[in-house]
């Protein structure tokens, strides 16, 4: 177990980093890193999330380019006095897109559809449903 101290040291020394090296850490350090995150306390330990580690530089470059446009679509909508704050602080969600892997936390609901709805719906309602949670990871 980890000491009152070494937390204090470690929570002391975390930075934001804002500058990436450009070598990708080892798949060992991904897994390491991962294996800790797993861990977070969630209610009733159901730990609705899942990682997504992007490596290809292509698809960190292409998931910028979505952030960026939905900044640009909600900045849009924020009232006129506050617009360009948002804009500004909406640089920060893309700095990731420099960094040679990027891990998305990715979080899923828990209560499949299918198991809600008994045998009250139309075969090929209950079939879609099955299908959109199979595709969605929530069902093998």
């Amino acid at each position: 177990m980890i000491s009152h101290e070494q937390l204090h040291d470690v929570m002391q020394t975390r930075r934001s980093v804002r500058r990436f090296r450009p070598d990708a850490p080892s798949r060992a350090i991904i897994e390491s890193v991962l294996a800790s995150a797993v861990t977070a306390p969630s209610a009733s330990n159901k730990q609705p999330w899942r990682f997504l580690v992007v490596r290809n530089r292509d698809v960190i470059d292409r998931i910028a380019a979505a952030v960026r446009t939905a900044v640009e679509r909600i900045a849009m909508a924020i009232d006129p006095e506050f617009e360009p704050s948002f804009r500004a602080y909406g640089d920060y969600f893309t700095r990731f897109e420099h960094a040679p892997v990027v891990i998305v936390p990715l979080s899923r609901s828990l209560t499949i559809l299918s198991n809600l709805t008994g045998g009250r719906l139309a075969r090929d309602d209950a079939d879609r449903i099955t299908a959109m949670e199979r595709e969605s990871g929530l069902r093998a």
